[in-house]
C-alpha cells in the first residue's frame, strides 16, 4: 500500500474512503455484493443470508468489538477492514480509516451494516473496478 492508513484519514476527515460505486439493493443481491477477492468476512447481517440471526466469524465479538483498524503495517501485513452499509435504497462499499468513523455508522440509525470483511491491504489494490473516492 502506498499510502498509510493514517495518511488515507488525514485526505478523508470523514474516516471512511468509498471503494466501489454504489449499488441498488437488487444489483446487490443479483451480484452477491460487492464481490471483493481475498477477503475475509468477519460479519454478515442476516439480511444478506438465509440464517435467522447475525453471523460472526469469532462468535463472541459484536459490531461494537469486531475490529480496531491498523494504523500501520505489521512486520509488512497491513489488515485492512471494508463495510458494506445499506443507506436507504443504495449500498455502499467503504474501506474504513477511524475506528470513529466506523462507531458513527454504527451509531447512525440511518444505516445498516450488511457485511464487514478484512483484506491484506495489497490485495485491496488489485480489486476490479475500485474507485476510491
Amino acid at each position: 500500500m502506498k499510502e498509510s492508513i493514517m495518511s488515507l484519514n488525514e485526505r478523508n476527515p470523514s474516516g471512511l474512503l468509498e471503494v466501489k460505486e454504489p449499488l441498488t439493493i437488487s444489483q446487490y443481491h443479483d451480484n452477491c455484493g460487492f464481490n471483493l477477492k481475498k477477503s475475509y468476512p468477519l460479519y454478515q447481517s442476516k439480511v444478506i443470508q438465509s440464517r435467522a440471526k447475525d453471523w460472526f466469524s469469532i462468535p463472541e465479538r459484536t459490531l461494537e468489538n469486531l475490529f480496531k483498524v491498523q494504523k500501520e503495517p505489521k512486520r509488512d501485513l497491513l489488515i485492512v477492514y471494508i463495510i458494506e452499509v445499506r443507506k436507504g435504497d443504495e449500498v455502499y462499499c467503504y474501506l474504513v480509516l477511524s475506528d470513529k468513523a466506523y462507531h458513527e455508522v454504527l451509531s447512525d440509525e440511518s444505516q445498516q451494516i450488511l457485511q464487514v470483511q478484512q483484506i491484506c491491504s495489497k490485495f485491496l489494490f488489485m480489486q476490479e473496478n475500485l474507485v476510491l473516492k
